[in-house]
């Protein structure tokens, strides 16, 4: 009996874990929808770094500037991130495979791989390493 019960706490956990790194993607979601750089910010860790193959970011403030520039009076949407999964790799760490997405009048949508490893810190889930294969029909503006 003793057994099933560690069974039952261990999968409640992992169910919760995975919900905390949903939760993140949904953060970045509002957060890029409402431009809210501040709100982004938190979702990165303090050692964050971002790779898309022709540069390397490092810092929350650095990433979120990248993100979110050139969205003001944008004919393309802002980012969503869209989970194709969630594998932990530890009980505080997991890699997530996930779709970055934006549609436009002239894109009509546009879609690139993204890796991004998440940490747990201090019970919250927070994006660690951002990484996109480089893609020159798909990019952030300089």
């Amino acid at each position: 009996m003793k057994a099933v019960f560690v069974l039952l706490r261990a999968t409640s956990a992992m169910a919760a874990d995975f919900e905390g790194v949903r939760a993140v993607l949904r953060g970045f979601n509002a957060a890029a929808g409402g431009r809210e750089p501040e709100a982004m910010r938190r979702l990165f860790t303090v050692q964050a770094d971002y790779s898309d193959g022709d540069r390397r970011i490092e810092g929350p403030d650095a990433i979120v500037t990248l993100l979110l520039r050139g969205q003001t009076w944008s004919e393309v949407t802002p980012p969503v991130l869209q989970e194709e999964g969630i594998r932990f790799i530890g009980p505080f760490a997991a890699l997530v495979d996930a779709r970055l997405i934006r549609y436009g009048s002239t894109i009509v949508k546009s879609s690139i791989r993204v890796v991004l490893l998440v940490e747990k810190e201090k019970g919250v889930w927070k994006i660690s390493s951002w990484r996109v294969s480089s893609c020159r029909f798909w990019s952030f503006p300089e």
